[in-house]
């Protein structure tokens, strides 16, 4: 391997090759390893950390992402583990490092601590904190998305289809603009606004879309099928290639049906830990498995291996009673 150079001149180029590397899935490995050597210079070792975790969970590499968040503590920044105590359910400690941030980014704070609330099933608590967003300019339109979000795992669907109908669309970025038209979708499709002609020419619009209508097993196998090693969605973690897949899949479905969820946007996900080896992660051999999920239902979209750290759901979220009872009634409220 060519040696690489932190001297003098080299130390700014070489961080910004880094960065340059990160931003390129092909090229994750290469940019840890520049992030790694940065480490040793204490002008860029605050920000490698950063970029070191947010890049280990990019992977699906918890582990290693709280490892390097721990060894370096001085150095993390409280946003970073707010964020991997949020990705491994460990939602009251990232409700604690969120709450201690005070600065510029408050509004955007606001916006992961109404997430939080409605991961506890705290409906009401969530939205209270999205109302203080509506009349803020920059974040009244993610926080009418969040809003809509939350209706759709209660399956509040006359909710959040009157509040997606009020939202102005002249003011989305790209990505807004994609997910609004699959809100659409999806409240048309579950307030049965859509007859078969509809749903049929609608199973091209994208991947998300064909999964929320066409329910199809050998399409998800075919899909999930890619993430086995040399396929094309491999190129960070991947299935052992003997894995039967169909057994894998059974047996998944039959353990997130008595799980609560963690939600990102339009996207429900489980992290699991299966009773033998499925996959590699960073070349680390894991019996961990990501379950993700349109948003509100069991219909699964994709699922491929992860590394989990020895904190994931120390606080029992995943299986809280608690927690389903407040969705089971929000569910039997709006049925």
């Amino acid at each position: 391997m060519q040696e690489i150079n932190f001297g003098k001149r080299g130390k700014e180029m070489e961080f910004e090759r880094a960065v340059s590397f990160s931003k390129d899935s092909k090229n994750i490995k290469r940019a840890i390893e520049l992030f790694i050597k940065a480490l040793d210079d204490p002008i860029y070792r605050s920000s490698s950390v950063d970029y070191l975790a947010s890049l280990y969970v990019k992977m699906g590499d918890y582990l290693h992402a709280r490892k390097i968040l721990t060894e370096y503590k001085e150095e993390t920044t409280l946003l970073a583990w707010a964020k991997l105590e949020t990705i491994e359910n460990n939602y009251q400690e990232s409700k604690k490092y969120y709450q201690m941030i005070n600065d510029d980014s408050k509004q955007c704070i606001k916006l992961n601590l109404a997430r939080l609330e409605f991961q506890l099933g705290n409906y009401k608590q969530g939205r209270k904190i999205l109302d203080t967003l509506k009349y803020d300019k920059k974040y009244i339109t993610q926080g009418l998305f969040e809003e809509c979000f939350s209706y759709m795992i209660e399956h509040h669907y006359e909710k959040g289809y009157e509040t997606l109908k009020s939202m102005k669309t002249g003011r989305f970025k790209p990505d807004q603009a994609k997910d609004y038209e699959q809100m659409k979708l999806y409240f048309s499709y579950f307030l049965g606004k859509m007859d078969e002609q509809e749903i049929q020419e609608n199973l091209n619009r994208g991947y998300w879309i064909f999964r929320l209508l066409w329910d199809s097993d050998p399409a998800l196998l075919k899909h999930i099928s890619h993430h086995k090693k040399g396929g094309k969605d491999a190129k960070l973690s991947y299935f052992i290639n003997c894995l039967d897949l169909n057994i894998l899949l059974d047996e998944v479905r039959e353990k997130i049906s008595n799980l609560n969820p963690n939600h990102l946007n339009l996207v429900n996900y489980y992290s699991l830990r299966m009773d033998k080896p499925i996959g590699y992660v960073n070349e680390n051999l894991t019996n961990d498995i990501r379950v993700e999920t349109i948003l509100g239902t069991n219909k699964i979209l994709s699922m491929y291996p992860v590394l989990l750290s020895n904190e994931f759901d120390k606080e029992r979220n995943r299986t809280s009673q608690k927690i389903k009872r407040k969705r089971e009634l929000y569910e039997k409220n709006s049925g």
